[in-house]
Formats: C-alpha cells, sequence, structure tokens
C-alpha cells in the first residue's frame, strides 16, 4: 500500500477468509456488537418506541430504569462499532492481495467487491421489506462501495474525511435536537380535527390515514393485528421516507465510522496489540471522558420527557462513537489478555455468524410480536423485553456453538460467498 495515495488491487478475488488467517480480536469484538444490537432494537420490535417518532408508550418505574440502562451502556454504541468493524474487514479484503503497480479500479477485484455489496443489499431489502423496518444491510451495502471509493487515501487524508464527514452529521442532528427541545421534546404530531360540515376531500383522508398509521396505536394495527401485506407496505413507506433521511444525514455518520474501522486496520490496531496499547489505552479514556457526559444527558431527557426524541439524536449526534471507541479498546485489551478463553470462544463464534444471526434475530421477533406469531406486539414493558433478550442471547449463542461444530461458516455467509464467487464454498468442516 502507498501510504501517500492510491494503492493497488490484487487481479483475483480473494478467497474467503480461512479459520486459521480469521483475526480472533475482531470475531469477539463483532460476536459481541450483533448480540447488543438485540436489546436496543427490542424497544421497536416489542412496540414499546413507535418506529417513526420514537414517542413512548407509558411505563412503569422498573421499564423506565431498564431503558435508562439500555440508553447510557447500548443505543447507538454498538451499531457503531458494527460499522467500524465492517471498515475493518474492507481494509482486510482490499489489502489482502495488494500487488505494486496494479492500476487503481482495473482489476477483477473491483468488481468482485461490488458485486458482493450488490448481493448484501438484496439479503437487506428482502429483510427491510419482510421481516424488519430497521435493517441496516442495505445501508451497509451501499456505505461500503463509498467506502471502497475513499479507502485508498493515505492515513492522514482519511482523518481529514473522517473529521469532515462528521461535522456535517453532527451539525444536522444538534439543529434537529434544539428544534426538538424548543418544541417541548419531540413525540407525535396531532392533526387538526375535520373541518366542521364538510367532509374531508380525499387528500385529507389519504393524510388523516397516513397520520394514523404513523402513531403508536396505527403501528398496533399494522404489526399485531394486521396481515404481511400491509406490513410490507408500512415498511415500503418508511424505505421511501428513510432514503432522505439516509442520504441527508446517516451516510455522513456511517461512512465516517467504516472509514476509521479501515485506519484503524491499515495502522495495525487488531494485529499488533502490544505496540499500540498506549494508542488502544488513550482511546479509551478519551471515548469514557467525552462520552460519559453526553450519555448522561440523553438519560436526562428520557427522564424528563420521556414519549420524545430528543434523547435519541443526543445519542447519535456525539455521544455513541467515543462509547463505541472505548469499548472497542475494552474488546481488544479482554481479547489479547487471554482472559477466560472459553466465553471468547463463545463470542467468536457468534462473530463469525454475524449475519446469519443478525437475520435470526429478526426471525424470532417476527415469531413473538407479530400478528402470525404470538402477538405481543404493545403487550410487554421494557423490563419484560430485556428478559427477552437475554432468552434470545442464550439462543443466538447455542446455535452459533452448535453450527460451527459442524459447518464452517453461517447459512448466509455461505449463501452470500457462493453468489459472490459464482461457485458453491465448502460448507462442511470435513469439506475443507
Amino acid at each position: 500500500m502507498d501510504t501517500h495515495g492510491i494503492v493497488a488491487v490484487a487481479p483475483l478475488p480473494p478467497v474467503p477468509t480461512a479459520p486459521a488467517e480469521r483475526l480472533p480480536a475482531l470475531d469477539l469484538l463483532r460476536g459481541i456488537a450483533i448480540l447488543a444490537i438485540l436489546p436496543a432494537n427490542m424497544p421497536i420490535w416489542n412496540g414499546n418506541l413507535n418506529m417513526l417518532t420514537m414517542e413512548a408508550r407509558p411505563a412503569s418505574v422498573l421499564d423506565h430504569a431498564v431503558m435508562a440502562f439500555s440508553l447510557f451502556f447500548i443505543f447507538g454504541k454498538f451499531i457503531t462499532l458494527l460499522s467500524i468493524l465492517f471498515g475493518a474487514g474492507l481494509a482486510i479484503q482490499a489489502d489482502k492481495g495488494l500487488q505494486p503497480g496494479d492500476a487503481y479500479f482495473k482489476r477483477p477485484f473491483t468488481f468482485y467487491y461490488l458485486r458482493r455489496q450488490a448481493l448484501l443489499f438484496a439479503i437487506g431489502l428482502f429483510h427491510f421489506l419482510f421481516l424488519w423496518f430497521g435493517d441496516i444491510l442495505t445501508s451497509y451495502a451501499i456505505v461500503a462501495v463509498l467506502a471502497y471509493c475513499v479507502a485508498w487515501f493515505s492515513q492522514r487524508n482519511l482523518w481529514w474525511f473522517i473529521g469532515g464527514s462528521l461535522v456535517i452529521v453532527i451539525g444536522w442532528l444538534m439543529l434537529s435536537a434544539a428544534s426538538l427541545a424548543l418544541g417541548g421534546g419531540g413525540g407525535a404530531v396531532a392533526l387538526p380535527p375535520p373541518p366542521p360540515n364538510r367532509p374531508e376531500n380525499q387528500v385529507e383522508q389519504v393524510i388523516r390515514s397516513l397520520a394514523h398509521y404513523a402513531s403508536t396505536e396505527g403501528q398496533t394495527e399494522i404489526f399485531r393485528d394486521g396481515h404481511l401485506g400491509q406490513m410490507v407496505l408500512f415498511r415500503a413507506a418508511y424505505l421511501l421516507l428513510y432514503l432522505f433521511s439516509f442520504w441527508f444525514a446517516l451516510v455522513w455518520y456511517i461512512l465516517p465510522c467504516f472509514l476509521i474501522g479501515v485506519w484503524l486496520q491499515r495502522h495495525g490496531i487488531f494485529r499488533d496489540f502490544e505496540q499500540h496499547r498506549p494508542f488502544l489505552r488513550n482511546m479509551i479514556l478519551t471515548g469514557l471522558v467525552v462520552g460519559t457526559p453526553l450519555q448522561l444527558g440523553a438519560v436526562v431527557s428520557y427522564l424528563i420527557h420521556p414519549a420524545g426524541s430528543l434523547h435519541i439524536l443526543m445519542l447519535y449526534s456525539i455521544a455513541a462513537l467515543p462509547f463505541s471507541l472505548a469499548y472497542l479498546g475494552l474488546g481488544l485489551y479482554w481479547s489479547h489478555g487471554g482472559w477466560l478463553p472459553a466465553v471468547q470462544r463463545i463470542f467468536q463464534d457468534v462473530g463469525r455468524m454475524a449475519l446469519s444471526n443478525y437475520l435470526l434475530q429478526s426471525v424470532l421477533c417476527n415469531i413473538l410480536f407479530y400478528r402470525y406469531g404470538f402477538r405481543l406486539y404493545g403487550q410487554i414493558g421494557h423490563a419484560t423485553g430485556f428478559l427477552i433478550v437475554l432468552a434470545l442471547t442464550v439462543i443466538q449463542i447455542g446455535v452459533s456453538v452448535a453450527w460451527l461444530r459442524w459447518f464452517r461458516m453461517g447459512p448466509v455467509e455461505w449463501l452470500w460467498r457462493s453468489l459472490a464467487d459464482f461457485r458453491m464454498q465448502p460448507l462442511l468442516r470435513r469439506a475443507v
């Protein structure tokens, strides 16, 4: 790699990373992150938070305590950590087969990489429409292509790009947070009553219908009592709204997180722990010092006005990233310290099946909360939801450990790689 500019690409598509070549620390962190995404999503899965407005249902004191705990330690942190790890994976793929003299964007690796991201986008789109409106795979596929175009910058220029991107998203979110604060913290917007002595016209009827399904009661009708077609239609409508916010703000958050992962991987953080121990120690301390008061602000905002969404914006403005970097550093210390090796191996197995486990979470939550399952949507509080998270975590761990005793990779990972390579990847361990 040329540290001053463009790097070369490999003449042949890289083969999947063999188990012996994997970085255990990355698998460990990825496993922790994928499991911790579920408690962050659970309040929306179980209907305690409105999907669109983040308006909260009434809750008990215990439910508020659980939600405050999740806001401080979980919300926003692990999706950010997963984005950083995805960027590190991008750097590993791009750097594996570098050869001097290869032309930028003129070798098969580029087409292989784009094919992988197109397949990931297709998987994510199916997931978005038929399982979970909060899918992150479609976003990752798009951002991965953008990151690939930028990842060839020098380490110094990467930081300039990362800083500029974060300034954009922080500015936009701070303006949003300020408007919410001035408006009382956000929440649902009530439409005026229909005009007296005059029937509503068709436009007014459509607007009122859309407003109803944006409300907590309307979403309960869809997901607890409605049919699959209504759910798909709701998610498709949400997708149109999401496209605007994604290109205007979210991409400028996910992209720098990817590039931070690229920078850390190329700096040697994941491969040479001892040499970078002081750097990681400073990263942990800085993340906690910067992140803690911001997390406390988010919790206080929630406790003052639980029905609002100001605390959610505070988390994603500048609070989640420093905490995520602190978690990353702590995870590396754990991985290289050798403490509780059996527990580490369990999380590594989950991390090796991260994509399959992410989709498994959605399948299990569909069964638990929606009409074609146990219909628990809107029926439980945050505390009960957290207990369900613990049970589903045990299931995911058990499935991951058992599956990888017989197979090389997760089933969705196998499908993804086989389609990307245009050939069947070996799946059974004895077939390696």
